[in-house]
């Protein structure tokens, strides 16, 4: 059952977010049960495998970051105060498409391993492009 509960709570926070090449993006990830003192880590990724941002025992990490996000991703710590663990990513570029998750561990947790708070699906397109959603009027043109 707690199985169960979890995956379904995941799938009401899921995000789809479509951006422009230059654009920056707010990651959104909101831990109902933060407090400060008892959050050990959080963790935010790419695909599973990058690392984009690691806030560990009350400070970033930016040393374990993937070189591609260094410099480039920002969390507001004042806002952390109403558990909003959000992360900006500047100037995003085409390869910055991807699922992004964001994940934490809290002191009190008897396994001590990361849970999944959010999950957001970025699309980079480029300028011009019809975004997901959007109508467009497209030719065609046909052969004799």
């Amino acid at each position: 059952l707690r199985c169960l509960s979890d995956w379904i709570f995941v799938l009401r926070i899921q995000k789809n977010i479509v951006k422009k090449p230059g654009d920056d993006v707010t990651l959104m990830c909101r831990d109902p049960e933060y407090k400060k003192e008892i959050l050990t880590v959080l963790e935010w990724r790419r695909n599973d495998s990058e690392i984009l941002f690691v806030f560990r025992d009350g400070q970033p990490s930016p040393s374990v970051t993937h070189e591609s996000f260094r410099n480039r991703v920002f969390l507001n710590e004042s806002q952390m105060k109403d558990g909003d663990l959000s992360v900006v990513l500047k100037n995003v570029t085409m390869n910055d498409s991807g699922t992004y998750v964001c994940r934490v561990r809290h002191e009190y947790d008897p396994q001590r391993e990361l849970k999944l708070i959010s999950t957001v699906r970025l699309s980079v397109v480029p300028p011009g492009d019809p975004s997901p959603g959007e109508q467009c009027l497209c030719s065609c043109l046909m052969s004799e």
